[in-house]
């Protein structure tokens, strides 16, 4: 496992934040429109119209989740979006389960160049700590083979469950976000995929130390 510094994270993001604030308004604005549309018009959207709006929905959700934690440079600020990932898995598992016609989500071995539940599954698996809910997530993928663009639910699934795994290793019983320490917990930097050999090779950060780093 590689290592990061705290204040490595800080000074690059820092030069984020003139950014921020601009795209902050960006979001919000997106979601107080999309809920008056959807508020006046959801009723009558046929059945793709209405998948295509809950793909949003998660999409706006995995947005807003990854632009709100970017400026902190630990794992646990993920915890207070428990309830957002709970959503997205909800949503999406909704899509899997009911996508039987015309629409984003039609079936399961299903190949698009377009990017549906997959990631979004994975960033939940990978992101959310709370045991529940990123096995809920990592359920949906492994027994839902799709292939979303570059995205595959089969290799995902393998590295969200080892991810799992190396977070969870020696805590013992966990039963909520705040049973894995930060001090446990793990970011992808890079994956490198051997197709021949069927294999995933992954290189891991996680805090040294103490939680700052």
């Amino acid at each position: 496992l590689a290592f990061f510094r705290r204040q490595d994270f800080v000074n690059h993001t820092q030069k984020l934040s003139p950014e921020y604030q601009t795209y902050h308004t960006l979001f919000s604005q997106w979601s107080r429109l999309f809920g008056a549309f959807m508020t006046s018009s959801g009723a009558d959207l046929g059945p793709g119209d209405r998948q295509r709006a809950s793909l949003l929905e998660i999409q706006y959700k995995v947005a807003m989740i990854i632009f709100a934690t970017g400026m902190s440079p630990q794992e646990t600020a993920f915890d207070v979006f428990n309830s957002d990932f709970d959503s997205i898995v909800a949503v999406a598992s909704s899509l899997v389960v009911n996508g039987q016609g015309p629409g984003i989500v039609e079936r399961t071995g299903q190949f698009s160049f377009d990017m549906g539940v997959v990631p979004h599954l994975y960033f939940t698996a990978s992101r959310c700590r709370d045991p529940s809910i990123r096995r809920r997530a990592l359920s949906i993928l492994s027994a839902n083979p799709r292939q979303e663009g570059v995205w595959n639910s089969d290799m995902l699934a393998k590295i969200a469950e080892r991810l799992i795994c190396i977070e969870e290793d020696g805590i013992g019983r966990v039963t909520s976000s705040d049973d894995v320490p930060a001090i446990s917990r793990v970011s992808v930097l890079n994956a490198t995929i051997y197709s021949e050999q069927r294999r995933i090779l992954l290189e891991l950060c996680r805090p040294k130390g103490n939680v700052n780093g």
